[in-house]
Order: structure tokens, then sequence, then C-alpha cells
């Protein structure tokens, strides 16, 4: 009897994880949805310039027009989100991947949060321009300005660079050689995937519930990666029971050390966050490097 209920869970879990896969992967849905960003970018710049110019009633949102494009990478990350959501049914070794350029993405969506705050970088260059020679009358300048964004954008470039080596080097294995219980695990990992969709939906309603008000205190990325190393941990236990070979053990869960370093990536100050990702970017190609090692010369199947 329990089997059969878990068996048709798991069946009912599939079908609604193929139907929303299907629609999202689908050239007219892409359109829709790009299109939309287009459209909702054009549209936050206008209603920004219209309350800095008074003409609206001024909101909690900042005012600068830069702060369109923020908005609009907010949504690319969005989407982003959900594409690395439905790439956890299919390879764990691709989604950590997607992980990451979704990290580097943040990253470019904060250099330009920065340019949205000019008026607060001038005036810490103002005032670090009276004591141009004490470092730490420089500090607020670095912390919240151009150096801050700098160092942003060269470590999302450090990430791009080194997530193009990772997918020159991953080689896609089978991990499981029974086709049967291949299918049940994939059957897992839908299920686990459609939970985290539900989970992340639940995250964009509050988030832009309190964006709406003005309160920044809710992020959006940061508890979703916290709910996704929750997600990575039990993909990682789920697939113990169909192999439990060391490497494969030690390589899953480097991976999901890389997550939870991302995670704290998140929250650590700002241009401490952006090298902790670039150094959990370059443990990737590491970690394949290494797995690949110890795979190949006992002559295991590819998958």
């Amino acid at each position: 009897m329990f089997s059969h209920l878990c068996s048709s869970t798991l069946a009912f879990s599939e079908r609604i994880f193929d139907t929303v896969e299907h629609y999202w992967n689908s050239d007219e849905f892409k359109g829709i949805i790009w299109s939309g960003i287009a459209v909702f970018f054009v549209l936050s710049g206008f209603y920004i310039e219209l309350t800095r110019l008074e003409i609206l009633p001024v909101h909690k949102l900042p005012v600068s027009p830069l702060y369109s494009i923020h908005l609009a990478f907010t949504a690319v990350l969005v989407v982003e989100v959900i594409e690395l959501i439905l790439s956890l049914s299919r390879s764990f070794s691709v989604s950590v991947g997607k992980q990451l350029e979704i990290f580097s993405l943040i990253l470019l969506r904060q250099a330009f949060e920065v340019l949205s705050r000019v008026d607060d970088i001038q005036a810490d260059f103002s005032s670090a321009g009276e004591h141009s020679f004490q470092l730490s009358a420089m500090m607020p300048a670095l912390e919240h300005g151009i150096g801050l964004m700098l160092v942003e954008v060269v470590c999302a470039l450090g990430i791009f660079a080194l997530l193009a080596f990772y997918d020159r080097i991953h080689v896609s294995r089978k991990i499981i050689s029974v086709e049967e219980n291949e299918r049940s695990f994939i059957r897992l990992k839908k299920l686990t995937a459609l939970l985290l969709l539900c989970v992340f939906i639940a995250f964009a309603v509050l988030g832009s519930i309190s964006l709406y008000e003005g309160d920044e205190g809710f992020s959006l990325f940061k508890n979703f990666y916290l709910a996704l190393i929750y997600a990575d941990i039990l993909l990682i236990l789920i697939s113990y029971r169909y192999n439990n070979s060391y490497a494969l053990i030690f390589r899953n869960s480097a991976f999901a050390a890389c997550t939870l370093l991302v995670r704290l990536a998140l929250s650590a100050p700002p241009i401490l966050g952006a090298l902790l990702g670039l150094f959990s970017a370059a443990l990737l190609p590491g970690i394949m490097y290494c797995y690949n090692c110890a795979v190949e010369p006992y002559g295991r199947e590819p998958h």
C-alpha cells in the first residue's frame, strides 16, 4: 500500500514537472518571458523617472534612473534560478555550475546597484579626498563606490572564465547501472526540484512584497540558496541509495560545499563575498579533475 502510494506520488509529480519543463523550454514561452522583462525594464525606468520628477507620488523605492537596471537584472536572475531548479533533474554536476553562473550575475547586478547610488559614491570620494593619504579614509569609497564595483566585475569575469574551463573538463557519467533504479532516481529528483520551485515562488512573493514596502531586509537569493543547500544534501543522500562509491560521495559533497560557500558569499561583506564566490568557482574544475582521475582508471562507463 505504502509502496503504491509513493509510486503514484512520484508519477504524479513527474507529470507536473514534465509539463512545467515543456512549457518553460518552448520558444513561444521564452519569447513571452524575455519580451516581458524588456517591457518591465522600460516601464520601471519611466516610473522611477516620473517619481524623481515628482509627477508621481514618491515611493520607498530608490529614485535613481539606473535602479531600473537593477530591477531588470533581478528579473533575469529569477529566470536563471528557475532554469537552475529545472536542471536539478538532469545532472548534479551541471546544476552546481549553474549555481555559480547565477552568482556571477548577482555580482554584476550589485555592480549596477552601485551605479544607482552615484550621489553616495561622489560624497564618499569627496570626503576621502580630504584625507587622500589615509587608507582608512578611503575605505568608505572603496566599500560603497567604484572600487567595490570593479572588484565585483572582475570577480564575475573570473567566475565566467573558470566555469568555461569547468565545462571543458566536465564529463557526464552514468552513476546508476540498473535502468529501473535510474528511472526511480530521476523521479525523486523531479519531485525535489518541484518542491524547491514552490519554495522559490513563495520566496519571490515575499521578496516582492518587501521590495514594494521598501523593506530591504528580506533577500530573495540568500533565502533561496539556503533552501538549495538542503535540496542538494537531500539529493546526495538519495543518490547513496543507488551508488555509494567513495569518489561519487566525495564529488557530490564537495559540490554541496561549493553551494555553501556561495551562500556564505551572499551574506558576507561585498568584497569578501565576491572573493568567496570566485574561490568557490575555482574549486569546481579541481573537484571535477580529481573525480575524473579517480574514476577513469577503473574503466567505469561514462554517463
